[in-house]
């Protein structure tokens, strides 16, 4: 006596669950055909809380299967998932339900790309460049991802700034252009500050430049993502994102969310946030 069902099918793979409702600790086979052919054989051993939760068994019974690359279902048609062995399909299979495939939901891998050790800054470059050859803000910078600089900036710089803002900008809204240190030269010394640029040239090993203000985001509306997407591919990693305070920020506000280590995944370009825009996902990703 088989349970299972199709979660998700798409031409890149097939989420679910499959349970022998006799073995609860039996591993059970699943077959993807399309055309009259079985294509694709996998087994249901994945750990699924929701699974253990619900009884059965200890909740290894999940699977994802990917399709073969050469024999990928095309969208709009309707393949049949079964149980290995058995001429019985799983609840929500396509074939069965009636529901063409669908659209293939991209994920991080699919997206992404690994960048040659070369072309990274001498910090992240972990195989060829030793910690010993790297300063002690680099090697920071090569385990966590980042620096906490508190009490870092001068008090008139931040009040100059301030003033401004408010005199220049009297409300809560953003600048309206994502330069406006071109405008503004209390920004200009603010984000200049020498003492700052010189840590940023540390880090990366090379010297800096000033890129672009984004005022308009508040961080209870900005969704996990990588900041290479903004620029060129030439630029690899060499870029920083600098967060100033202009004022205590109390706990109620929420933490700062951060991924440690996702410094040294692979890239999301911009070819590939634009792929995700051309089918309407969400790019919510975390990393950099």
């Amino acid at each position: 006596m088989f349970e299972g069902h199709v979660d998700h099918c798409d031409p890149l793979r097939v989420i679910g669950w499959a349970y022998d409702t006799e073995r609860s600790d039996a591993t059970v086979g699943v077959e993807l055909w399309h055309d009259g052919e079985m294509i694709v054989r996998g087994l249901a051993d994945l750990p699924r809380e929701d699974l253990r939760l619900a009884g059965k068994g200890d909740g290894r019974h999940g699977f994802e299967i990917d399709w073969p690359k050469d024999r990928r279902p095309p969208v709009g048609s309707r393949p049949i998932i079964r149980f290995a062995g058995v001429d019985q399909e799983l609840l929500g299979s396509p074939n069965g339900s009636g529901q063409d495939i669908a659209l293939p939901i991209p994920v991080f891998s699919d997206l992404s790309e690994k960048i040659d050790e070369a072309d990274l800054p001498p910090a992240d470059q972990v195989s060829t460049v030793s910690d010993a050859a790297l300063t002690e803000r680099q090697r920071l910078w090569r385990k966590q991802g980042y620096l906490w600089l508190e009490n870092f900036l001068p008090d008139d710089l931040l009040d100059r700034y301030s003033e401004a803002r408010w005199r220049l900008r009297p409300s809560l809204k953003s600048w309206r252009c994502p330069v406006p240190y071109l405008y503004v030269p209390e920004m200009r010394d603010l984000a200049l500050h020498k003492p700052l640029t010189d840590i940023l040239d540390e880090l990366i090993g090379t010297r800096m430049a000033l890129n672009l203000a984004l005022t308009g985001w508040r961080s209870t509306q900005r969704a996990w993502h990588q900041d290479d997407y903004l620029n060129p591919p030439t630029v690899n990693c060499r870029y920083l994102a600098v967060w100033i305070a202009l004022d205590d920020i109390p706990a109620d506000c929420g933490p700062f969310e951060f991924v440690q280590g996702s410094h040294h995944w692979p890239l999301l370009r911009r070819d590939g946030s634009s792929t995700i825009s051309r089918m309407h996902y969400g790019a919510v990703r975390p990393g950099r």
